[in-house]
């Protein structure tokens, strides 16, 4: 946004010759401070922040080594998930952590009894992509003393009976040819 220092004066000074060239010589000076200080602003939120500052200061705050070979997205997921999971874990943070690596439909299953949770995946069938930044993230959240599993949802023969090739199969993304053709 760019500053108008000339249009902020009050109407005796228009025409002044010494105010003008003093607004002149300021003006290039503000217009640089107010960039710096918007972008300050966008380093304060997660999704605005960048790699080369916000993001940095952001993993160090929360203790997350940083890893700048990963993507943007991946660091800002990470941080999202580490400020959902402060404070007293409880099976709905976690729930709440997993689900801003995975798109939500997580649920979580507690065993008291057995000190164990399951992390159970209704959404997409079969294993999510990133199942390694998602463990990371339960180990980092979870009590010492608790055990932990996942569940994944997958079609059955049953559900794909009806279909005759793997062409078919893969066109519905219900199967993937892992052979060469």
């Amino acid at each position: 946004m760019p500053v108008d220092l000339k249009g902020l004066l009050p109407h005796y000074y228009v025409g002044c010759v010494e105010m003008g060239a003093f607004q002149d010589a300021f003006e290039p000076e503000i217009q640089l401070l107010w960039e710096r200080y918007e972008s300050l602003l966008r380093q304060l939120i997660v999704e605005t922040a960048d790699a080369d500052y916000g993001l940095l200061l952001w993993e160090e705050m929360l203790g997350i080594p940083t890893d700048a070979s990963k993507d943007l997205e991946f660091r800002k997921t990470r941080i999202r998930s580490k400020l959902r999971g402060q404070g007293t874990t409880t099976a709905a943070m976690i729930k709440n952590a997993v689900d801003s690596f995975t798109n939500g439909k997580v649920e979580v299953l507690e065993e008291p009894e057995c000190y164990h949770f399951v992390i159970r995946f209704n959404g997409d069938k079969g294993v999510p992509s990133n199942m390694d930044d998602v463990s990371a993230a339960v180990e980092e959240l979870k009590p010492a003393h608790l055990g932990y599993s996942f569940e994944y949802a997958y079609y059955l023969i049953r559900e794909i009976h009806a279909k005759k090739t793997i062409r078919e199969l893969e066109t519905e993304k219900l199967y993937q040819f892992a052979g060469g053709r």
